[in-house]
């Protein structure tokens, strides 16, 4: 039987966390799925140790078969160890190159996937042919995350610029989580994260919507969700999170040329956006020498070169421009 899906979950310190993760994986009532463990060496010392005994006790042949829905075939389980901790990006990707499935669902080891989801996911997926399919997440409140702002039955198919203009307008999933891929879209694009970098989800998931020819949203609970990751914690240095945003700014330049929607109204007004969202944080934790490098990144990436009132600095002097643009790019920040 030909694999299905692939399961990809990266694991990081998470002993309290990866048992309830993997029994929900286990308690999947599909077949043809494999789970791909990516250990990326958090504490521990031994990979039989900590979580990672608890996911070799798991998913051992003897307990498969106590927690497998009956009549369900066992998981093929492949095991993967980094040779010291890369981050979360890397595991996902070091994932994908095992990768045999049809599609790809990441997985984070805080996060519960609901029983029916995998088989939901995947018979959208092959209904609709999409490349992407996106479950409803819930949070650990128990509030389920909306996907869209207009109401859809339980599956509604989508096209590229509807797509693309959800995400930008916010009313899309935007954690690579909850999202079953199809393993050929990725492959066709050479979509893969961004290693060694915070806030790896923002460049991947404008990728996924700048590229996706179709969509499919499924408005049924498939992930629900726990804690973060130990490395997504708030941190005190600024200077990690000043260099993720310059590098955020030009890959999705990059990707915006690439997929050839650069030239997408709706897309560079909400660029134009995140470079003033970007800017205010740098204002408000960074230093000035950061600001003033972090100007010349916003007038060097796709500007938009007009006379109106949040975009004349661009025709400035850059001593000028950026003395109009520290008091004007608010205009541009999101009204609360």
């Amino acid at each position: 039987m030909s694999m299905k899906i692939s399961v990809v979950l990266p694991v990081y310190q998470v002993k309290g966390e990866i048992e309830s993760c993997l029994r929900s994986i286990l308690a999947q009532r599909f077949d043809g799925f494999e789970l791909i463990l990516v250990d990326d060496c958090g504490s521990d010392a031994d990979p039989k140790e900590g979580h990672m005994e608890v996911a070799h006790s798991l998913l051992a042949a003897p307990m498969q078969k106590m927690l497998r829905p009956q009549g369900m075939e066992e998981i093929a389980v492949r095991w993967l160890r980094h040779a010291h901790s890369r981050g979360l990006a890397a595991s996902r990707n070091s994932g994908m190159k095992l990768a045999e499935g049809d599609y790809i669902l990441f997985v984070d080891s805080h996060e519960e996937l609901l029983p029916e989801a995998l088989q939901t996911l995947y018979e959208c997926a092959e209904r609709t042919s999409a490349a992407v399919v996106v479950g409803r997440y819930e949070s650990a409140e128990g509030e389920a995350a909306r996907r869209s702002k207009h109401p859809h039955s339980e599956i509604r198919r989508v096209g590229h610029k509807e797509v693309f203009h959800a995400y930008l307008l916010g009313h899309l999933n935007v954690k690579a989580c909850n999202q079953l891929l199809r393993r050929s879209f990725l492959e066709k694009h050479h979509l893969s994260f961004v290693e060694g970098l915070l806030h790896e989800e923002i460049p991947w998931s404008f990728a996924v919507a700048a590229y996706a020819p179709c969509m499919t949203m499924v408005s049924m609970v498939t992930c629900r969700g726990g804690k973060c990751d130990l490395r997504e914690q708030k941190r005190e240095d600024f200077t990690s999170d000043f260099e993720a945003y310059s590098v955020i700014l030009a890959e999705i330049a990059q990707t915006a040329f690439r997929s050839n929607v650069y030239k997408d109204r709706i897309f560079r007004e909400w660029f134009e956006r995140q470079k003033a969202i970007f800017f205010e944080q740098t204002m408000q934790s960074g230093d000035k020498q950061q600001l003033r490098r972090l100007y010349g990144i916003i007038c060097g990436l796709l500007p938009l070169r007009k006379s109106t009132k949040t975009m004349i600095h661009y025709r400035m002097p850059s001593v000028i421009g950026y003395a109009v643009y520290t008091r004007m790019h608010k205009l541009l920040l999101p009204q609360s």
